[in-house]
């Protein structure tokens, strides 16, 4: 019920500067995806109502809206 960070704050999005590309998002830890992906079953099909899968969900779009744009 709160956020720890496991990796340095912001780490992500100063690399995607220096690298000069978008920075797609953050997706929270959570132990449901981790339980379905030890078991091989997909989360992103799934009507979960859970921050992971809707942070998974926005950084697709962005990597559709992208390849859409390119097309």
């Amino acid at each position: 019920s709160h956020e720890i960070d496991p990796f340095t704050p912001g780490g992500g999005e100063k690399l995607a500067a220096v690298l000069e590309v978008s920075f797609l998002g953050r997706v929270p830890l959570d132990r449901e995806i981790s339980s379905r992906a030890d078991k091989g079953e997909s989360f992103s099909i799934l009507e979960l109502d859970l921050p992971s899968v809707k942070a998974f969900n926005a950084i697709v779009r962005k990597c559709e809206d992208f390849v859409n744009a390119k097309v």
